[in-house]
């Protein structure tokens, strides 16, 4: 038997992933066959920190989270040329 996740607060076209493996967007929802052991359940998308939850996949449910932006990656200084002059 098989469980329905669905996902709410992050962006449909976030990817949902398993083991470190796409398998859906959060838009389709994801599918786990049905227990008791805890699923890691990655969810990414570029500019955004990802973002792990864990889910019992016993019966059907909503996962509610967010996504946070990214910190803007540092902008190294281009290193002067050599042909620069130096006094």
């Amino acid at each position: 038997s098989s469980v329905r996740v669905s996902f709410e607060g992050v962006p449909p076209d976030c990817e949902v992933l398993v083991g470190g493996k796409r398998v859906s967007s959060a838009k389709e929802g994801l599918v786990l066959a049905q227990g008791t052991e805890r699923v890691k359940v990655t969810l990414r998308r570029p500019g955004y920190a990802p973002r792990d939850v864990w889910v019992v996949p016993d019966k059907d449910r909503t996962v509610s989270t967010d996504l946070v932006k990214a910190p803007p990656q540092p902008t190294t200084k281009p290193k002067a040329s050599s042909g620069d002059l130096e006094f």
